[in-house]
């Protein structure tokens, strides 16, 4: 960015004035023709060779030399854009770039003054020291955004992690929370794998030594300190601190404290090197930082567009003379006034011996009192094994436990044939699976009468941090056995109440086959299941940021009943961050749960096999950005490099359903906020709009079906509604809207696990769930999903991948264990000319 800048104002500002904006990669974009012939004509080239600025006196080295060439490309045409938004014209390639255009010119001002991460960027005013070395900043992001005949300017408050400014030796004791200098010394026990963790946490940063006022980056810490590291200097070795007291003519206060690493490949002291204000961090959150993050980010809805309104100040479009040369005219700036609809809440069935039998959530919410599973399902024999220490979680605390299970099961309408199951107490650093087979083996023994299976369920009682056990005991019982699992933290069954085993059951009915609620038949939001349905939903989850070799997974779910409320799952590992489904995985997933759906209808619903055929598709993918639309085309029609396709698996299957795709996200910036936050009928008591409010005009894509939806009620901060966008393909056939979105509304209500509703469909959230578990597949007697254990890196892990178990197939096993303004701003644009 400072090389393109220095360009324009001191090479050649004659050339580049009005200047163009860059967008820090490649592309450069001007309002206007610049005269490039003329430029090549007069300098006999059309690069540029020059120097940023005078020679650092403080070094030896000589200046860099930049070499920019800059070659025209293309020419945007904004009437396409006009057509584009007043729905004439398809989006392509053109419309994508001008849109991409505008969006730099916004942020061209901004991105020079303050830090910034992609769309948005951060103040320093109200930053939150949060310990560990790390900083949280208020930022803003802005974005053009294309609506029905309009432009909008998308703005909104977000948050970023930011390395702690001041001495890197301060941001270091602060990352281990130590005070000390000495800590950081190899020769006071600084240990390998604090340095380790020290490494991974500095790598990328930019820094600035003091020395010579250089800008660095990090690339590692070294293992020794600074006295102890030598090198070859003018013919002799020299340790890192006689090299800075005869050359920086600097002796060091803390020579044994390691050095860092930076892309050069040179070792620098940490005492010489300090850390600008502002340095984004760009690495997962913290566990235990998690909190602070939370409650810095949270905002009730109306402090939230009070606080977009301040960065509208920041932002000053009608002032910035890049925004003014790009046409660009700011035609309000206040929030967006919309119209909204509030769907009618559906009602959920359970069991007839309910009182009463139907319940009708309240914004979102209900409970359980005098409700039986509309299917419970049968404990017949079960083991309770304690990994807890029996001091913490005795046998007094066991029964009870045991006894309250049982009564909250009957009375959900569970039928439990063992009152005293086996119980068990183990190590956790024994062998898991054996523990398994030796409870299952004393249970067959239990009971010589009954038959010889095994126990039906066990139920697992974990200490407070137990990570590496519960992956082994999900291993065994979904992948190795195929046994239904529920484990519970010791510390929450001490304290348990009636409502805690409730939660509990929520998870285990559904695991042994049973069903909780379903829809009720008669209400508008089930017309969509009017006809025979199979609902999917399909997610893909990444390896971290700055991770290597370790593969990407791909789950899809499919409901079996005719109620659309009981799913069976399929994952596959795949091709390390990439977003759409393998066609030839998708292909077989579907196909798999097809099968299984066909295999529900004639032997549990008792429906004739020749029937049992769904007469409609209803697909929904999460994960799916706006950008990556276009490659989702082959997940779903087949393809001449590929034959393998969502379509193909409904042709191998015999079925010719009618298919609505839809994607769901929740990755976007658009906020919503009542009228009038005090008005009972606007608002939820948390600010927020209420549960069910849908939004499908005036910011909605110009041409395709979409909205948004808002189906879960607010508790703290401002909630985002889920965006829905029908995608267009050859063989789909157009859903009615208003079913569909009433259909959406329901599906979120029916998340097994919980008595509140969630901000997407339940089979999204239960593929969300299925991805998840994921590292579960993986032995954990032979390593587990990291780059390190992989042995062949991610094909290795790929190869590695175990699938779920027959006797799982079938279960929902994944149960584990929650009148308005919009931030957007009008902006009418016009152009200096016919081409930018």
């Amino acid at each position: 960015m400072k090389v393109i800048d220095y360009l324009q104002t001191e090479v050649d500002p004659e050339t580049f004035t009005p200047p163009a904006v860059y967008d820090g990669r490649r592309n450069l974009f001007a309002a206007r023709e610049l005269p490039l012939q003329i430029l090549l004509m007069s300098r006999q080239s059309d690069q540029y060779s020059f120097t940023l600025g005078l020679p650092n006196p403080n070094t030896r080295r000589p200046p860099r030399v930049y070499d920019v060439t800059i070659t025209k490309v293309a020419s945007l045409n904004p009437q396409l854009l006009h057509e584009f938004v007043a729905g004439r014209q398809a989006v392509d390639n053109a419309i994508t770039t001008t849109i991409q255009s505008l969006n730099i010119a916004i942020r061209n001002d901004v991105l020079k003054k303050y830090p910034t991460n992609s769309k948005s960027f951060f103040v320093s005013t109200g930053k939150r020291d949060i310990g560990g070395g790390v900083e949280l900043w208020r930022g803003y992001f802005q974005s053009v955004r294309p609506a029905a005949n309009r432009l909008l300017i998308n703005v909104d408050v977000t948050t970023a992690m930011m390395f702690k400014e001041g001495p890197l030796i301060d941001v270091c004791l602060s990352f281990f929370e130590e005070r000390d200098p000495r800590t950081l010394a190899p020769r006071h026990n600084f240990t390998p794998r604090r340095i380790t963790a020290l490494a991974k946490f500095l790598s990328n940063l930019s820094i600035r030594t003091t020395h010579n006022n250089r800008s660095r980056i990090i690339k590692s810490v070294s293992k020794a300190g600074a006295r102890d590291l030598t090198f070859d200097f003018n013919g002799q070795r020299i340790s890192i601190a006689d090299y800075f007291r005869l050359e920086a003519n600097r002796t060091l206060r803390f020579p044994d404290l390691v050095c860092v690493e930076v892309e050069s490949g040179a070792l620098i002291p940490l005492e010489v090197c300090i850390v600008p204000e502002g340095k984004l961090m760009k690495k997962e959150l913290f566990r235990d930082k998690t909190k602070e993050m939370v409650e810095f980010s949270r905002m009730r809805p109306s402090d939230r567009f009070r606080d977009i309104r301040q960065g509208l100040d920041l932002l000053s479009f009608d002032q910035s003379p890049i925004v003014q040369h790009f046409g660009i005219r700011l035609t309000s700036s206040d929030p967006l006034s919309i119209p909204a609809r509030v769907l009618p809440t559906p009602p959920l069935s359970y069991h007839t011996d309910s009182r009463p039998k139907t319940v009708r959530p309240s914004n979102g919410s209900w409970n359980m009192v005098d409700k039986k599973f509309y299917r419970p399902a049968i404990i017949r024999k079960w083991v309770v094994i304690i990994y807890e220490a029996q001091h913490k979680f005795n046998q007094v605390a066991v029964d009870r436990a045991i006894k309250d299970l049982v009564e909250a099961a009957r009375a959900r309408g569970m039928t439990v044939l063992m009152d005293r199951p086996v119980v068990k107490y183990c190590n956790g650093q024994g062998n898991i699976p054996d523990h398994f087979n030796q409870a299952g083996q004393e249970c067959v023994a239990q009971a010589p009468e009954a038959n010889k299976e095994g126990p039906g369920l066990f139920v697992v009682i974990l200490p407070g941090v137990a990570g590496d056990i519960y992956t082994a005991i999900k291993h065994f019982g979904d992948i190795a056995k195929g046994v239904p699992t529920q484990c519970m933290q010791s510390f929450k069954c001490l304290k348990a109440n009636n409502q805690y085993w409730n939660n509990i059951l929520l998870k285990i009915n559904p695991k042994l086959g049973g069903i909780n609620n379903i829809l009720d038949p008669n209400d508008r939001g089930s017309d969509f299941l009017k006809e025979q349905t199979i609902v999917l939903g399909a997610d893909v989850m990444h390896p971290p940021p700055h991770t290597e070799g370790i593969p990407s997974y791909a789950s899809v779910v499919g409901s079996v009943d005719s109620h659309a409320v009981k799913y069976v799952a399929t994952t596959r590992a795949q091709k390390s961050k990439q977003e759409y489904i393998e066609p030839e995985d998708l292909e077989s997933m579907c196909l798999h749960i097809f099968n299984k759906y066909k295999g529900y209808q004639a032997i549990v619903e008792k429906n004739d096999p020749r029937r049992a055929f769904p007469k409609r598709l209803l697909f929904f993918r999460d994960g799916v950005s706006e950008g990556e639309f276009v490659d989702f085309v082959k997940e779903i029609a087949s393809k001449r490099d590929s034959p393998h396709s969502f379509t193909e698996a409904c042709k191998a299957a015999k079925l010719n359903p009618k298919i609505t795709y839809v994607v769901v996200g929740k990755r976007h910036h658009y906020r919503f906020c009542p009228q009038d936050p005090r008005d009972q009928n606007q608002a939820d008591r948390s600010g927020n709009c209420p549960a069910g409010m849908v939004v499908d005009q005036v910011i909605t894509h110009p041409i395709d079906f979409d909205y948004y939806l808002l189906s879960h009620g607010g508790l703290i901060g401002t909630s985002r509604a889920a965006h829905y966008s029908v995608r267009p393909f050859p063989s789909m056939v157009d859903p009615h809207a208003d079913s569909l979105q009433a259909l959406s509304f329901s599906l979120c209500h029916i998340f097994a696990r919980a008595t509140r509703s969630v901000s997407i469909p339940a089979p999204v959230y239960y593929a969300h769930l299925v991805c998840k578990r994921s590292k579960n597949h993986y032995d954990p007697r032979s390593g587990s999903d990291t780059a390190s254990s992989s042995g062949g890196g991610s094909q290795g892990l790929r190869d590695r991948f175990k699938p779920l178990h027959d006797n799982q197939a079938g279960n929902m096993y994944f149960m584990v264990g929650q009148f308005l303004l919009t931030s957007f701003y009008m902006a009418d644009l016009f152009w200096l000319g016919s081409e930018m």
